[in-house]
């Protein structure tokens, strides 16, 4: 398996569609980390079919042998955002550039906090409504 890096978003949609789990996206420093083991996947194909920026591909190397998980793994590190309030990563630069070219007016709230922190600011501005 190969990834582009340089049109992976770290959306994770790779990492929900496996079904044997090869595929992971972890938090860096400052980065999301989208991982993909070669001994768990078993080529079904899924992660490149569901892929919506077509950053997956298959490679051409079908035996890879190693003695350290580290060199048997595709690995894509796309720059990411902190969430405002809590201070988790919660989604890359390049997607919240996506998010700005379709939604304008939503872009501070949506790419400023995480979806828990956005989901505690809605049910408090909601619990503190006034009801008439």
């Amino acid at each position: 398996m190969l990834i582009d890096s340089s049109v992976c978003r770290g959306c994770g949609v790779c990492a929900r569609v496996c079904p044997s789990n090869a595929v992971e996206l972890v938090e860096g420093d400052a980065e999301i980390i989208v991982r993909v083991y070669h001994d768990k996947c078993i080529r079904c194909g899924e992660c490149v079919e569901k892929c919506p920026y077509r950053a997956l591909s298959f490679s051409r190397e079908f035996e890879h042998t190693s003695r350290t998980s580290l060199t048997v793994m595709a690995e894509a590190r796309i720059p990411a955002v902190r969430c405002g309030a809590c201070g988790r990563l919660f989604i890359s630069e390049r997607l919240g550039v996506d998010i700005a070219g379709s939604s304008r007016r939503e872009l501070p709230y949506l790419t400023q906090l995480c979806p828990d922190c956005r989901a505690r600011v809605a049910a408090s501005a909601t619990a503190s409504r006034k009801i008439t």
